[in-house]
């Protein structure tokens, strides 16, 4: 586990410090036709119809206001009705790898945030968040203390404002639906894991690190 780890579903935090996601990705209904007097059936490659099913899994720290098994039950139900409220939403989940490349905006002028000794580079994909809002956003033009955001394909900008928290993003995932949210502590524990699940298509993704896999 990394304590600086975190994972995002549009402007909310998944509860806890990160710490694994696994995206599996299945095709849908392959398509067979059986012919009359046929000694093959028919099979269609052309409709793969891909789709991604996510796991996230976080630590679950103890809740702050009662650091007992009855707290940590309020915290998981808490966080359920929280997912639960964006059920009918279609947001990014957000991986931030290290939340120590975080930072505030200061001012913002389209398409210019302001931010003293920022931590971000050129190429760079942001999170700019508040609570209510979120932007997804590829950073140009980095100064010491400025840079120009523009918004990722598929996304828009929100009404970016001061003190809006900001992620250097290491992957997301656009357009995914929450499915459910998972305790998996032991009996009596005053914390544990949570496994969340999402589901979208997993055709707009981004991975920061790039990977070769061949041909």
């Amino acid at each position: 586990m990394d304590a600086r780890e975190r994972y995002y579903f549009g402007d909310f935090k998944l509860y806890g410090a990160g710490l694994d996601h696994d995206p599996q990705g299945e095709r849908g209904v392959l398509q067979e036709f059986d012919g009359v007097d046929q000694d093959y059936a028919l099979v269609i490659a052309a409709s793969p119809s891909q789709r991604l099913e996510l796991v996230v899994i976080t630590l679950g720290e103890p809740n702050p206001a009662s650091k007992t098994t009855k707290g940590w039950k309020a915290i998981r139900e808490a966080v359920r009705a929280a997912l639960e409220g964006r059920a009918d939403t279609a947001d990014p989940v957000v991986w931030i790898e290290d939340d120590t490349l975080a930072d505030l905006v200061d001012s913002y002028s389209a398409p210019t945030v302001t931010a003293t000794a920022h931590p971000y580079a050129n190429g760079d994909v942001v999170l700019i968040r508040r609570a209510g809002a979120w932007s997804l956003a590829t950073v140009s033009n980095a100064t010491a203390n400025t840079y120009d955001v523009t918004a990722v394909g598929q996304t828009t900008l929100h009404a970016i404002a001061a003190a809006d928290e900001v992620y250097l993003v290491e992957g997301y995932w656009l357009g995914m639906v929450y499915g459910g949210v998972t305790p998996t502590d032991a009996e009596g524990s005053w914390y544990g894991e949570l496994s969340w699940r999402f589901r979208g298509s997993g055709r707009y993704r981004y991975s920061r690190t790039a990977a070769a896999v061949g041909s």
